[in-house]
């Protein structure tokens, strides 16, 4: 069994996004909304990625102050299915953001037990008051990695998931309107 920090880095959520329309016809509405580079993203809160029939991929594009580099991403295909089509896929994280959640993971689970070490042998060493005051100093900061740890890995963002989901819906539902956000600028 994975600790939960590892099965949050690598937690996955089915997506399934059924349309009337034909499978050309979706990929080409969801295509004008998504942004294909995060240049063409500057100022603005919208979705980013690429999108294909074999592979889409998408992921939520914030402005600034509310940026944040570990966020989900829409990773499916479109499929066809009688007159109708359906986007079937995952969410979850990108292979960089995996890769940097447990690079960073790994490294503050060594430095609060090296740091923990470090204390019980201050504790054992060093005479009297001063001992312990090195060890409670050090047990402390290692409290405060391990609640860094629990903070930096979270798991899935539900709010970007569900604004991810709302945007794809709404792009490949309704078969003679255009996407509210196509071709309008999207500033915030």
């Amino acid at each position: 069994m994975w600790p939960p920090i590892v099965r949050d880095i690598f937690e996955t959520r089915l997506a399934h996004f059924p349309s009337p329309l034909a499978v050309s016809e979706a990929v080409n509405r969801l295509a004008a909304i998504v942004q294909r580079s995060e240049l063409a993203a500057l100022g603005m809160d919208c979705l980013i990625g690429k999108v294909t029939v074999a592979k889409v991929t998408i992921a939520r594009h914030r402005v600034m102050p509310r940026r944040n580099i570990i966020s989900p991403t829409l990773v499916g295909a479109f499929r066809q299915i009688g007159q109708a089509s359906v986007l079937a896929g995952e969410f979850r994280y990108g292979a960089k953001a995996r890769l940097l959640l447990l690079i960073s993971s790994s490294w503050l689970l060594l430095l609060s037990v090296l740091l923990v070490g470090f204390a019980v042998v201050a504790a054992v060493s060093a005479p009297g008051a001063s001992g312990l005051w090195i060890a409670g100093v050090l047990c402390l900061v290692s409290v405060v990695l391990v609640v860094l740890l629990f903070r930096v890995v979270q798991p899935l963002g539900e709010d970007d998931m569900a604004w991810i989901s709302e945007q794809v819906r709404a792009a490949v539902m309704a078969p003679n309107q255009p996407h509210p956000a196509a071709g309008a600028s999207r500033r915030r």
